[in-house]
């Protein structure tokens, strides 16, 4: 009954919307499970910032958002790829060690859920490491007095608001603020609009 409630709902959406056709049709007619179940977990993931995430349920909005993903799919290319290389290692060794249990390797079971949550916390996960190198370069040839970064799912949660209230990283030099941007991959100077809202607190 759920299932064929929230069929009808995206149906509905995808003819006003319209929502992904593939995965209307996927509910509907409760064929390709596993891309229903992929469906249903980003559209749980958008839930950490619907406002900034809305598009992994609905895609067609990218086409309302001009910097999303757009600007950032220079620094989201290699997290993404190194996510689904270690998801594709792991599933093949799982499929290997567990050949022949249809939970594992069925698309009726839990394997499509347990792949996504993989390929989740191994994005976040390279995410976090390529950006604290892209930090690291950037900073060879400075002198920071002050370092402060936020975790990339953090940063995630808060995209899309009002700058003035959160920040990617900030270093501080020469008594200025300096702050990270994810679409740059490189840090911007700060202006005395900025500064007092962004101590850095973190020698």
């Amino acid at each position: 009954m759920l299932e064929r409630s929230v069929g009808i709902l995206l149906y509905i959406a995808a003819l006003t919307l319209p929502a992904p056709a593939l995965a209307v049709l996927a509910v509907r007619l409760k064929v390709f499970p596993t891309v229903r179940k992929t469906y249903f977990f980003w559209a749980a993931v958008s839930l950490l910032n619907f406002g900034f995430l809305a598009f992994l349920p609905f895609p067609p909005l990218l086409l309302l958002k001009s910097r999303v993903p757009g600007d950032f799919v220079a620094f989201l290319l290699p997290p993404a790829c190194a996510g689904a290389l270690i998801v594709l290692a792991l599933a093949l060794g799982l499929r290997f060690a567990m050949r022949g249990k249809r939970f594992w390797v069925g698309a009726d079971g839990a394997a499509p859920y347990l792949v996504n949550l993989a390929f989740f916390v191994a994005f976040v996960v390279a995410a976090d490491v390529y950006k604290i190198h892209l930090i690291q370069k950037a900073l060879v040839a400075r002198q920071p007095e002050c370092i402060q970064v936020a975790p990339f799912l953090t940063s995630v949660m808060n995209a899309g608001g009002d700058f003035q209230f959160f920040t990617h990283a900030v270093v501080v030099e020469g008594g200025r603020n300096y702050y990270w941007s994810y679409s740059r991959m490189t840090f911007f100077q700060g202006n005395e609009q900025l500064d007092p809202s962004f101590p850095c607190t973190r020698k």
